[in-house]
């Protein structure tokens, strides 16, 4: 049976085989695991466990890891890129982690993910689902705290755009900027945008009151989650004082 032992340590009986896991100076290894189904199932520990430095890279089911389980875990960092099942893993528990970051481009059931899941409200609008495809079964039925249907995830077979983390902008020099110069624009997104085409960057500069402008900039990719715009003065605009006005980006899907 499942069992926490004061606020420290918990037992877990898994495959038959009895664990014991209690604070201290060992590293547990997961690095080989594959299967992490029921691991945490009908745990009952109160405290906060740090299991971040988990490497999950070769797991491919979380099916009911967390079922019924009041452990409250941070997670957010788990490599969950090859996991294929998801189904209840979280349902009737009282997790509330911010799993948001987790790749779940690779899983096909979320079937019963959270349901009657009483503390979940977190925002996993910019999860990609495009293989489990439409809603799964009772994916988050009686989840009564997670009341914004914005921060559900997005059932489609296309991936949703990517939402900007941060902007920053810069100039050949200290301007003022005319027409004709050019101005770079950086902007960090949450997921990659190429080669996951999902949506076209549109750059909006508040430049001209009321109202800026908006235009579809060229743009290169610096890293997986960066893009490069080049944004040059277009005729007729007055002059662009420094520092730059602050850019907004947002994306369009294409043919929008």
């Amino acid at each position: 049976m499942y069992q926490a032992v004061g606020t420290g340590r918990f037992a877990i009986n898994y495959g038959g085989v009895d664990y014991t896991f209690t604070d201290g100076p060992f590293t547990i290894f997961t690095g080989q695991a594959t299967d992490m189904s029921t691991l945490f199932n009908g745990v009952a520990f109160w405290g906060s466990l740090d299991l971040n430095h988990w490497d999950t890279s070769r797991v491919v089911s979380l099916s009911e890891a967390f079922l019924g389980s009041s452990v409250q875990a941070s997670i957010a960092d788990w490599d969950a890129s090859g996991v294929r099942n998801m189904s209840v893993a979280f349902k009737n528990s009282e997790f509330d982690g911010d799993i948001s970051g987790w790749d779940v481009s690779n899983v096909t059931n979320m079937a019963y993910m959270f349901s009657r899941a009483s503390a979940i409200n977190q925002d996993f609008s910019g999860w990609d689902v495009r293989k489990v495809g439409s809603e799964p079964e009772s994916f988050d039925a009686k989840a009564s705290a997670w009341t914004n249907p914005d921060w559900k995830p997005q059932w489609t077979t296309t991936a949703p755009a990517p939402r900007v983390v941060s902007v920053r902008a810069y100039g050949d020099d200290e301007g003022p900027f005319v027409e004709g110069d050019r101005i770079y624009i950086v902007a960090k997104l949450d997921r990659v945008l190429i080669p996951v085409c999902c949506g076209l960057p549109t750059l909006s500069l508040d430049l001209s009151p009321p109202g800026g402008e908006t235009t579809l900039a060229p743009f290169t990719i610096l890293s997986s989650k960066e893009v490069l715009f080049y944004y040059i003065v277009p005729v007729g605009s007055r002059p662009i004082g420094w520092p730059i006005p602050a850019p907004q980006l947002s994306t369009r899907t294409a043919g929008s």
